[in-house]
């Protein structure tokens, strides 16, 4: 019997067991491991390097929109529905140097 907190790839359907689904690649970001009172370090992408750097998470904002809009017929509003829900994520973090380092290279290979 499968356990309810086991979750499925949205893409292929294969048990998800980490950062990567192993059969499609699709990739999957941890947020609920991001703490805005605590330093963390991060892997990014700069350039054609991997990078991984301290950094604490500064801004956070999390904007949902659900507008209604209206149907018209003869020039007269016929009825008014509720548009498709949108939702953007906003982040920012603040690179905290180590030994006056501000991020070091872990993977120097083409991506």
């Amino acid at each position: 019997m499968r356990k309810k907190s086991e979750l499925n790839c949205p893409n292929c359907g294969a048990p998800i067991t980490g950062e990567y689904c192993p059969y499609c690649g699709s990739v999957f970001y941890d947020w609920a491991a991001l703490d805005a009172n605590e330093p963390k370090y991060i892997k990014f992408k700069l350039g054609s390097k991997v990078v991984m750097a301290k950094a604490i998470m500064k801004h956070y904002a999390l904007d949902y929109d659900q507008t209604p809009m209206s149907v018209y017929a003869d020039n007269d509003v016929f009825a008014t529905v509720m548009a498709p829900p949108s939702m953007t994520i906003a982040t920012e973090f603040e690179v905290i140097p180590e030994d006056g380092v501000m991020y070091k290279v872990i993977d120097e290979k083409e991506i």
